[in-house]
């Protein structure tokens, strides 16, 4: 039924009682389900709390232990790091004892090469039809006993009559006595100080089959090295000679030097004869080992054959000959 406008009108109020209970009851049971389901949240909330505390003290403890262990680590890195230094010290201490006691290993082996070629030299001059004077000194400044022994040698097997020596002293008293004795044989000895001349000449007599020609000393410079000592006008003074022995024991060389003794490269190789002889002190230095490189170099552009040797004692002999000559090289 419906009124005078049309509105649905209850069938009775029992029935609207009932639909108004039913709504009531709904809407109860939606209360109590919003309750749980905040209650649900809250609880979710709590432990979502919970959780970020503990990952917060975890964190907190591990970032703790992560740097207690990173200390550690640079402790005992720096610890390390100090016995490494302490090794490297000690290795240090050890690499220089072992240099010396290889250096002092050499100084010995090199005397006792010096005590052989002594007792060689003399064995070798003992009977000598020209070498009359036998007292000979030997070492530091001085040429050593493997060089006069092969000098003497040089002078007693091959026989030269042509012969340049370069330094005044112990080698002078051994060809000086050679020339003269020795026919046709000219003897000239470079020195550039006038006072070590006269000691010697008061001390030694020569013969009219020697001269000593006196140049003085000067510094010069090859490849841009440190300077060296050279003889001044070396080569004007000895250009268009030939000789068939040279003995370099001068002028002044040194440890420290790249090239040394250079001057008879001024005149190599025309100042050779066909059969030669060269010898040179101190080889064991590397100025007179470039020296001689540069020397060899010379020979082996104008095609000249040679041989080589070396004589150790305290100091060591360089000998290059002539192809014919290489005999003297293994004496």
């Amino acid at each position: 039924m419906g009124d005078l406008y049309g509105r649905v009108m209850p069938s009775s109020k029992k029935q609207l009682n009932d639909k108004a209970e039913k709504i009531k009851k709904d809407i109860h049971r939606v209360s109590v389900q919003i309750e749980k389901i905040s209650s649900d949240v809250e609880q979710i909330q709590e432990e979502s709390e919970s959780t970020a505390r503990k990952v917060e003290r975890i964190y907190t403890e591990t970032d703790r232990q992560n740097k207690d262990i990173l200390n550690l680590l640079l402790t005992t890195a720096d610890n390390l790091d100090k016995k490494l230094d302490l090794m490297d010290q000690k290795i240090d201490k050890l690499t220089k004892a072992v240099d010396i006691v290889d250096k002092l290993v050499r100084i010995v082996i090199r005397s006792s090469d010096e005590e052989v070629w002594s007792s060689v030299f003399h064995d070798a001059i003992a009977e000598s039809s020209w070498l009359k004077k036998k007292t000979f000194y030997p070492g530091r400044w001085a040429a050593g006993y493997q060089y006069l022994y092969v000098l003497y040698r040089t002078l007693n097997d091959f026989r030269p009559t042509s012969i340049l020596e370069l330094g005044l002293g112990q080698t002078t008293r051994v060809l000086g006595q050679y020339a003269a004795c020795a026919d046709m044989c000219h003897h000239t000895v470079v020195e550039h100080d006038q006072e070590w001349i006269d000691i010697f000449n008061k001390d030694f007599e020569l013969s009219r089959n020697t001269e000593i020609a006196k140049l003085d000393i000067a510094k010069k410079v090859f490849d841009d090295t440190e300077p060296t000592t050279v003889y001044v006008g070396f080569a004007e003074r000895f250009k268009g000679q030939k000789f068939d022995l040279i003995s370099i024991d001068a002028p002044f060389g040194g440890i420290e030097l790249t090239y040394a003794r250079m001057d008879i490269l001024q005149l190599l190789p025309d100042c050779l004869k066909e059969d030669f002889v060269i010898l040179l002190d101190d080889y064991n230095r590397q100025g007179e080992k470039n020296m001689v490189e540069l020397m060899k170099k010379i020979l082996q552009e104008h095609d000249i054959k040679f041989n080589t040797g070396v004589y150790r004692g305290n100091k060591d002999t360089f000998m290059i000959t002539s192809e014919n000559l290489r005999f003297l090289c293994t004496m």
